[in-house]
Parts: structure tokens; C-alpha cells; sequence
């Protein structure tokens, strides 16, 4: 409903498909036009037709794919905390009913960096470097490897940590 919200506000005319489940729910505070130069938003299809032209469409099926989509998949994380992964991250909350962006923190940043310039390190020798540079103690530096790996930004394998890929980084 948020992305109807800003596309409506935008000036765009917007058509849920699917919407009656999600009004059960929610309340639009913007008119369903359900025309040719509509964005269209398709939610949860399962066995409904699908357009073959589609601005967003939700689902919990991962198996299925659809033609000319780009898949984003969310994640909770945290309490009220999800990362919605594809080419980029993002961190979100769910305020109100409105997303709300949720940056990295300097911690996670220096991490990152950290792993940057060096590809590679043991748990041991990031906690170690990044605590004594950030004045923050050990476990809080583990704390936030855990929860980058939860995101899927880093990967630990036994006591090595290694940055998974350079594109993945999150909103500053």
C-alpha cells in the first residue's frame, strides 16, 4: 500500500489486482484505477492471471517467476527489522503503516570497510581491530557480524569472515 501511496502521490494512476484480501487489512487513502496507463500492483496472484506488464507484485511462492521481474526477497532480522535483498539491501522498519528506511550504523560501516581492504579476516582480529578503533567492546563487534550475516552482506565460516560481494552494500 505504500508503494500505491507515493506512486498515487507521484500523480500516477494506480490498480491493485488481488486488493479485496488486502482490505480486509488496510485502508487505501488513494483511489484503484484500474486502466491501460494504470501502474498495476499485483498482490499475492496464486492462481489468478497475472498481466504480463506489472509495476510490483508480492508473494510468498518463491518458485514462481515472473517474466522481465527483478526479485526482491525480505527478510526479518530483527525485531521490526527486515532487509529486502536483490541487487542492493535495504533495511526497513514498519512504522504506522509506513516503511521507513533504517541506515548502517559507523560499526557496521568500518566493518565492511574493514573487509574491504582486506578481503578477508578471522572473527578474532575483526573483533579486536574494529573494537579498539571504535571504542566499543568485543561483543558488540560480534553482535553486528552476526546480524551483517543474518543480512547477507558478510559469510563466516568457522573463525574466517569474508565480504560477499562488493555490490551488496546497504543505505548511508
Amino acid at each position: 500500500m505504500e508503494v500505491g501511496r507515493r506512486l498515487f502521490s507521484q500523480g500516477e494512476k494506480v490498480c491493485v489486482i488481488h486488493g479485496d484480501e488486502l482490505m480486509k487489512y488496510l485502508e487505501p487513502n488513494f483511489p484503484f484505477e484500474c486502466m491501460e496507463s494504470s501502474k498495476v500492483l499485483v498482490y499475492e496472484p496464486e492462481d489468478i492471471p497475472v498481466p504480463k506488464s506489472f509495476f510490483l507484485l508480492t508473494t510468498f511462492d518463491k518458485k514462481k517467476k515472473y517474466e522481465g521481474s527483478v526479485t526482491v526477497d525480505v527478510n526479518k532480522v530483527g525485531q521490526n527489522l527486515y532487509v529486502a535483498t536483490s541487487n542492493y539491501n535495504f533495511r526497513f522498519r514498519i512504522v504506522k503503516g509506513k516503511i521507513e528506511d533504517v541506515h548502517i550504523s559507523t560499526l557496521e560501516e568500518n566493518i565492511i570497510s574493514f573487509l574491504q581492504e582486506f578481503g578477508e579476516s578471522t572473527l578474532k582480529e575483526i573483533s579486536d581491530i574494529i573494537s579498539s578503533r571504535e571504542k566499543v567492546g568485543r561483543d558488540e563487534v560480534r553482535r553486528k557480524l552476526i546480524e551483517l550475516r543474518a543480512m547477507g552482506m558478510i559469510e563466516i565460516n568457522g573463525t574466517r569472515v569474508t565480504l560477499l560481494n562488493d555490490n551488496s552494500r546497504l543505505h548511508r
